[in-house]
């Protein structure tokens, strides 16, 4: 029988998937670019109606799926949702859309930050790590977990982590990196420019020791200075010029000041942006700071996503504690009231009523792991430029590995030239645009060659797959599949380039039926597939090429 629209006494409506209460849902559905939605629901929900409505976070996780395939095709979306949430992180590759199969093997990024812990996602892969601000602090003092250590290991886990605690879900874009790690916030909890140019003076001495390709810093100096008078931007640029990139995070107030080393002409200055969580959807800039500096250089140079990337929560300290506490009490539902009775003490700041019953109760615990930003017992989101940094960093270092002979001002000017300007926005507060992982990647391959064995796209029903290849002698950076059966978004499937200026993308077979495609490139013109005879008029003057899957 059809769902009902149900309204509570508040006039709040009853989402018909979840069956929880929100104050509104969602009813206006566009048929054709949000088809592959609908689908999916109605394939789980037979009788669901768009009248009907839908929360919003259940259409993301019907979304997930829609996107999942083109846009991480190895990894289950089963893999990052808990059955008891309806709510979810992405994972960063998927999040991104870049390409996993590069993770930075081969290349040492230095991350310069507040103090550092040696988490289970980093420590087998840390050449070096010493505090700055006191030499007497050995190895053995980052063992343990101090006040200091938060900031530093969530923005070198972000970029690097290898996901140990997620079975590897929640894994960094460089997560086969060699990692330095110098602290420079003080006992005093400050840190100062003087710190700041200590710890990149020693970069500069042994970059070549631990072959150090990257310095990232997510951190910023107390004064705007001219660079002729900064210190900090000095060596920034003295690194620069050694074949160092730097990446800066710019700093989280947009009507603030730039700060050194983001001021600096050829450090990365990182802004961010929401995605809302969403795979695809609005794009919203976040408040990152941005202007002209002391000596008139516009900053940021690029954004990226900067809310709602998973990092490890520390261990060992009262947050870790009450997030195993919250997630065990709601795997164990039938011991609920009795698991946070027997943990007062750990939940002390929590205000739980053990006299409701069991569903409230769950509610109200599941409200505390969002408002705590928990995603699992061990990992939770975090925001903040600081974090947009580290996933720049991350794509260079995917890039280093993919080919290691690119000097940091060709690894500077490719992650530029890839960026894609956000549409609506002042393009001031996001510099060239939005970070395009995979376009930067595959920018700077040394190709492969690719065996043309059938007609395009060529069907492999062994393995339920579908390649598509095209021969574009012009394109200088990217090219991408766009089609029907992604509703014609841009810039989302990347193809790879190979030999002979041949470029080709795999991906899992669609669903029975008949589908237009065409290939874009370079971010601003269109090219038909020649080597496919089935082909239609579009709306615009030029072919469709067609390709018909029968089962």
């Amino acid at each position: 029988m059809p769902f009902k629209r149900v309204f509570d006494e508040d006039k709040k409506e009853i989402c018909p998937i979840c069956n929880v209460v929100h104050r509104r849902l969602v009813h206006r559905f566009h048929e054709t670019l949000e088809a592959d939605v609908i689908f999916h629901i109605q394939t789980d929900f037979p009788t669901w109606k768009t009248a009907d409505g839908i929360c919003s976070r259940c259409y993301d996780e019907f979304e997930a799926l829609t996107y999942h395939e083109y846009r991480a095709s190895d990894e289950s979306s089963e893999n990052f949702k808990l059955k008891f949430l309806d709510f979810y992180i992405f994972p960063t590759a998927q999040r991104l859309n870049a390409d996993a199969a590069y993770s930075g093997k081969g290349v040492t990024i230095c991350f310069i930050d507040s103090g550092f812990y040696k988490h289970p996602d980093i420590a087998e892969r840390i050449l070096h790590i010493e505090d700055i601000t006191n030499p007497s602090h050995d190895e053995t003092y980052f063992e343990t977990v101090h006040d200091n250590a938060w900031h530093g290991t969530m923005t070198s886990t972000v970029c690097s982590g290898n996901g140990t605690e997620s079975k590897g879900v929640y894994k960094g874009l460089a997560n086969n990196a060699n990692l330095v790690l110098l602290k420079v916030q003080n006992d005093e909890g400050k840190i100062t420019d003087d710190n700041i140019a200590k710890a990149l003076q020693w970069v500069l001495k042994n970059k070549d020791a631990y072959n150090i390709r990257i310095v990232n810093l997510s951190l910023g100096g107390d004064l705007a200075l001219p660079n002729d008078l900064s210190e900090i931007n000095r060596l920034a640029e003295l690194l620069f010029q050694n074949n160092v990139l730097v990446v800066s995070a710019v700093g989280n107030t947009a009507d603030g000041k730039v700060l050194p080393p983001a001021s600096s002409p050829h450090v990365i200055a990182v802004g961010g942006l929401d995605d809302q969580n969403k795979l695809e959807g609005e794009i919203l800039l976040y408040h990152s700071t941005y202007g002209v500096t002391v000596d008139g250089y516009s900053k940021p140079e690029m954004v990226t996503n900067s809310i709602w990337v998973p990092a490890p929560i520390l261990p060992n300290t009262p947050q870790a504690e009450k997030a195993k506490v919250l997630f065990h009490s709601l795997e164990n539902e039938d011991y609920l009231h009795g698991i946070i009775e027997n943990n007062k003490a750990i939940l002390k700041e929590e205000h739980f009523n053990l006299f409701e019953g069991k569903e409230k109760l769950w509610k109200e615990v599941k409200q505390v792991i969002w408002r705590e930003k928990f995603i699992t017992p061990h990992y939770m989101h975090v925001d903040g430029t600081s974090f947009a940094a580290p996933l720049v960093t991350s794509v260079a270092a995917q890039m280093l590995e993919a080919n290691p002979a690119l000097t940091s001002q060709e690894l500077r000017q490719i992650l530029l030239q890839t960026s894609a300007p956000v549409p609506t926005f002042d393009i001031s507060r996001q510099g060239f645009g939005r970070m395009q992982p995979k376009m930067a990647v595959y920018a700077v391959l040394n190709r492969d060659e690719f065996v043309i064995t059938g007609e395009n796209p060529i069907v492999d029903d062994t393995n339920g797959n579908l390649t598509f290849y095209v021969h574009q002698p012009k394109a200088k950076l990217s090219v991408s599949l766009v089609g029907s059966f992604n509703h014609w978004k841009k810039n989302e499937i990347i193809l790879k380039p190979a030999k002979n200026d041949i470029w080709y993308v795999t991906l899992p077979k669609m669903k029975p039926g008949r589908h237009e495609y065409k290939f874009y490139v370079d971010g601003w013109y269109w090219v038909e597939d020649i080597s496919n005879p089935w082909r239609v008029v579009d709306e615009y003057g030029g072919w469709n090429s067609v390709f018909e899957i029968k089962n």
